[in-house]
């Protein structure tokens, strides 16, 4: 009776939500719908972002590229506050290079499909191997699944179901040797750690410019990226549309998604980690801009060995 009151009591949200005239995205029931937001806290959304003061291996590796089309982007960017948090463009400014990296192309033969990272707090375990997994898909032209259940056994930078940061993983993979999610698949539990003596590992990774809208979008028509977001309540009903919440708290994230491209409008394309159940078949847009802080820690992408 208590899942059925949860669900009731959302599904009434949804329904105030979906009759709003101003709404720009639908939200719909889900697997989420019959949870609280404390248990959804507390199960998916265990992102850690890294203290300011990363330790000397994640230092070392980790840098902000510049790039030299960056400043004219910047001029058409809006002013960022001291928090660095701005919300969506009201209106569509047109995109100079609408891109994604979820379909099949010459350049991307192999794109990483939809994941479901289950009870398990995982999320940037998901965010960093889809990227390293399209990484070596358009770099080394191979189709090879990098296996999350590795980084969530293995990776002692990171905390397995309790949460971590996609640049900690790639720090990791640059010692280890990947295996495939073939071989070493999924159980939403970490677990004992398997290791291989060969496979790939990550040559280089980076940051964009922290708090830079622009430089994200100069970097997402090089490669797709990790990034952080707050995924609020109503992130957890997204159904279609574009995604706006006003009441994303400054500053803060709790969730990695991997992010795959921007559409004519510039709004965001990501592909979560909540299986094809979610969203527009596990994909959502973020209003253009600084939506729920997806500018805030720069996006986290990297280089194959």
């Amino acid at each position: 009776m208590y899942r059925f009151y949860l669900y009731s009591k959302n599904v009434q949200a949804i329904k105030k939500h979906n009759s709003d005239p101003d709404r720009t995205h639908e939200a719909a029931p889900n697997q989420f719908t019959d949870q609280t937001w404390e248990e959804i806290q507390a199960s998916y959304l265990t992102l850690q972002p890294p203290s300011d003061k990363p330790s000397p291996d994640i230092k070392r590796h980790l840098k902000e590229q510049p790039d030299e089309n960056l400043a004219d982007l910047q001029k058409d960017e809006p002013a960022q506050s001291d928090n660095i948090e701005t919300q969506a463009a009201a209106v569509c400014v047109p995109a100079a290079n609408p891109f994604t990296w979820s379909n099949i192309t010459t350049t991307n033969p192999y794109p990483a499909p939809v994941k479901n990272q289950g009870n398990c707090g995982s999320c940037y375990a998901f965010a960093a191997t889809q990227a390293m997994t399209t990484a070596l898909s358009i770099q080394k032209k191979v189709n090879f699944t990098v296996s999350p259940q590795q980084v969530v056994d293995c990776d002692q930078y990171d905390s397995g179901c309790n949460g971590g940061w996609p640049t900690q993983v790639f720090s990791f993979a640059q010692s280890a040797h990947l295996m495939n999610l073939g071989t070493y698949p999924y159980k939403a539990v970490q677990g004992s750690c398997k290791s291989s003596s060969t496979g790939y590992k990550v040559s280089t990774f980076g940051t964009t410019t922290v708090g830079s809208c622009a430089a994200m979008l100069v970097q997402i028509a090089k490669s797709p990226m990790a990034v952080a977001i707050y995924a609020s309540m109503s992130f957890m009903s997204y159904s279609t549309g574009v995604f706006k919440d006003s009441t994303c708290p400054a500053g803060s994230v709790n969730h990695a998604v991997y992010l795959v491209g921007v559409d004519s409008c510039n709004n965001w394309i990501i592909q979560n980690s909540w299986d094809v159940t979610w969203g527009i078949k596990g994909f959502a847009k973020m209003a253009a801009n600084n939506t729920c802080g997806i500018c805030n820690n720069g996006g986290m992408y990297v280089t194959m060995a």
